[in-house]
């Protein structure tokens, strides 16, 4: 229309308006794995997801207070205005770069921070382990017991007895709900983590 040589009067200037994008809508356009493979970045339409890979769990929505001041967004903790089409980790791991509709954004990941500190008591200690879902953390002690922690609290849950001999092994099952545990005395045993009682035993 221009290159035809017509003229045209510019009446005013047009502003840009965001629109919250609708409701859900969740496409994934952008997947990222931390070097060392504990970490997967996962791009939710504009949100941006983190998850710890060995234990299978959700770690935090990363989030632009910017943007959840500014309402562009009917869903709260938006990393971006627009859709998520990048993701990427730098070598160390420590910060991830995430791109949408011509912007980019760099996100650094916090240092690891006490939460609080077991004491063990006298003794050693053999296999420890944490449940998959971070409610529980089993120890297994010189004197043949198992210490069941209760990590949200930071406090000793239950201690198991049974066992003759010294544990060489716990597993937790994926949903946290029981744990198994091997001995010298030559028996497996699978326990309720809630009840801290025994399921079964071989």
């Amino acid at each position: 229309w221009i290159d035809k040589g017509e003229k045209g009067e510019v009446r005013g200037l047009a502003t840009l308006q965001w629109l919250p994008l609708p409701e859900g809508l969740n496409p994934i356009y952008a997947v990222a794995l931390s070097p060392d493979g504990q970490f997967a970045a996962c791009g939710r339409a504009n949100q941006i997801f983190i998850y710890h890979l060995p234990y299978r769990q959700f770690v935090t929505r990363l989030t632009d207070p910017l943007l959840d001041t500014d309402r562009v967004s009917a869903q709260p903790g938006v990393a971006h205005r627009d859709m998520v089409h990048a993701l990427a980790f730098n070598p160390e791991g420590t910060l991830l770069a995430s791109g949408d509709y011509r912007e980019a954004k760099i996100w650094r990941r916090p240092k690891s921070t006490e939460r609080f500190n077991v004491t063990l008591g006298t003794g050693g200690t053999g296999p420890m382990l944490a449940s998959p879902d971070g409610k529980w953390m089993a120890v297994a002690r010189d004197n043949h017991t198992i210490k069941l922690w209760s990590l949200p609290e930071g406090k000793e849950a239950k201690v198991l007895t049974g066992h003759t001999h010294r544990l060489t092994g716990l597993s937790f099952s994926t949903d946290g709900a029981r744990f198994a545990s091997v001995s010298l005395d030559r028996s497996l045993r699978v326990w309720h983590v809630g009840e801290g009682e025994i399921f079964a035993q071989v």
